[in-house]
């Protein structure tokens, strides 16, 4: 360097952002265990988790006991629908492809990052879905969505 000059400080480099965590794939042959720590009783949003308004709680229970006897295998390979529309009864989804108020609850309170970008969703019964996120042989109930809002679909 040339005398009398003074150095350019260098600004650091950002440091590197931590990538979502991807959820490892749960043990299939395992029957499912539940659990209801992210449980989201906040949110002012219809799914909110609230076993117990108009008897959902024993609607639940009745749910979590039958489905599980079943192993994970057993539970994605459920169908429902006719002949001709038949699709998976319970599946992992997208995130992206909830409704916005839902993406939204789930940054809220951080649980993108946790879980990654695939969420869980058991059709008990009609329009009423469970949501919640598969950790191992684990599944993590979030909300409770007996009106079909969260992944709103047309009627055919």
């Amino acid at each position: 360097m040339a005398k009398g000059k003074k150095a350019k400080a260098r600004k650091p480099a950002p440091a590197p952002r931590a990538p979502k965590a991807v959820a490892p794939e749960p043990p299939r042959d395992q029957t499912p265990l539940f659990c209801f720590r992210y449980a989201d009783t906040g949110t002012k949003n219809p799914w909110r988790f609230a076993a117990e308004s108009d008897g959902a709680g024993s609607e639940i229970v009745r749910f979590l006991t039958d489905i599980g006897r079943s192993t994970w295998n057993e539970i994605v390979a459920m169908q429902t629908g006719g002949l001709r529309r038949r699709h998976r009864k319970h599946h992992e989804m997208d995130v992206t492809l909830l409704d916005q108020a839902a993406q939204k609850d789930l940054a809220s309170k951080r649980l993108d990052e946790i879980f990654g970008d695939q969420i869980f969703r058991f059709r008990v019964s009609g329009e009423k879905r469970l949501w919640g996120f598969r950790r191992d042989r684990m599944f993590h109930v979030i909300w409770w969505d007996p009106e079909h809002r969260v992944y709103p679909t047309e009627k055919s």
